[in-house]
């Protein structure tokens, strides 16, 4: 994220990112509004663990699976769970329940 709003920032604007499509929305600011950059002193190592790519991994393969599930066309392209929730056309609630039924624990 820090690399893409060094290209994007633009003054009294914030900017709202994603990135499955990109896109980038401007958040018009007052003048008088400030943020407080803090360093939490925690650090991690993120090329010493697997935790954060497991978990991406994990939701990429929850989508596929819910998207077969529901007998959806064999889209290759579906890899997040908002995808499968659009494509479905289900609520949040609808999608919980969609995880807890078809998904093990």
């Amino acid at each position: 994220m820090d690399q893409a709003i060094a290209f994007l920032a633009e003054k009294y604007c914030a900017q709202y990112i994603t990135w499955n499509p990109l896109t980038a929305t401007k958040v018009v600011l007052p003048e008088e509004a400030s943020f407080v950059v803090a360093h939490s002193l925690a650090e991690i190592n993120k090329a010493a663990t697997n935790d954060y790519n497991r978990r991406v991994i994990e939701c990429r393969l929850a989508s596929k699976i819910l998207a077969l599930s529901a007998d959806t066309t064999k889209d290759h392209s579906i890899i997040t769970l908002s995808q499968v929730q659009k494509i479905l056309d289900k609520t949040l609630a609808d999608m919980v329940a969609l995880v807890y039924e078809k998904l093990p624990k």
